[in-house]
């Protein structure tokens, strides 16, 4: 994802709702991150609300100005309203993996529609990711648009980023056009990637 693009947190359903969690209360929330249904990565948040972290384990990287947190598992990391953090996953046993299964379930959204069939996808495998754009030419506002990119090389995954399409309120506009980078983080590099988009309106 673009680490330029920015997502302002202005209360706790925002936060909780890119992490697929629900909101039990408009004020304070507790939230175990093992639980969450969904994942942003390589973005900065802008925090209007105060946060506490406490890291179970070193599982992504935080930068704070100019310097990345220097934290170990049983960290606690403070935000206040104003500041912004980029954040990013790290996992280093890619190597690991050569394959993986999963279980798709869909249930019918009753408050909103998909989006798939109002959007155009573009993009260009580069040495080391992936350059995409999204246009919106539908007539409403598309809601959290993102793109799920898994990288191969030799038909094996080596990585995986998560690259978003929206604006400062998390929507992609009726014709516009949004792009963004994603990086493959693999010394052996990339030859190939699937993608997923994500989307509602």
């Amino acid at each position: 994802m673009n680490m330029d693009r920015v997502i302002k947190l202005d209360n706790v359903d925002h936060y909780n709702s890119l992490y697929g969690l629900e909101t039990l209360h408009p004020l304070v929330s507790v939230v175990d991150l093992t639980k969450a249904t969904k994942s942003v990565n390589h973005i900065q948040m802008t925090y209007g609300l105060y946060a506490l972290f406490l890291k179970g384990a070193k599982n992504c990287d935080i930068k704070y100005g100019r310097q990345h947190y220097d934290y170990q598992e049983g960290t606690i990391v403070c935000f206040a309203p104003g500041q912004t953090a980029g954040i990013w996953t790290t996992f280093d046993e890619w190597d690991k993996i050569s394959s993986f299964d999963y279980t798709m379930s869909v249930n019918e959204e009753k408050d909103f529609s998909p989006v798939y069939d109002d959007l155009s996808i573009d993009y260009n495998t580069t040495d080391t990711g992936i350059v995409a754009s999204v246009t919106n030419n539908g007539e409403s506002p598309a809601d959290f648009v993102w793109m799920d990119v898994v990288y191969l090389k030799d038909g094996e995954m080596v990585n995986f980023s998560e690259l978003s399409f929206m604006d400062d309120n998390q929507e992609l506009q009726p014709g516009t056009t949004l792009s963004d980078e994603g990086t493959c983080y693999s010394d052996s590099g990339v030859d190939d990637v699937v993608i997923a988009i994500n989307g509602r309106k």
